[in-house]
């Protein structure tokens, strides 16, 4: 099946300029983020992103069972 994608400034499905501010900021902060963890105690990082998993993966199981 194929998609008719004619969507202006946009090259398929991707939008050039959506693309070209998306990928700079991306790069910095990913930057920033990575340069923020390496300061930060090692267990409590470890702890605070498996109550990020808990809370999103209960999110997914909610909406799951409730729609």
């Amino acid at each position: 099946m194929m998609l008719n994608a004619d969507i202006p400034l946009s090259l398929g499905f991707i939008n050039i300029p959506a693309f070209l501010i998306f990928v700079p900021i991306t790069t910095v902060m990913a930057r920033i983020g990575a340069k923020t963890v390496q300061n930060l105690d090692r267990v409590r990082t470890q702890r605070l992103f498996g109550v990020f998993l808990y809370v999103i993966g209960t999110l997914f199981l909610y909406r799951f069972l409730v729609t």
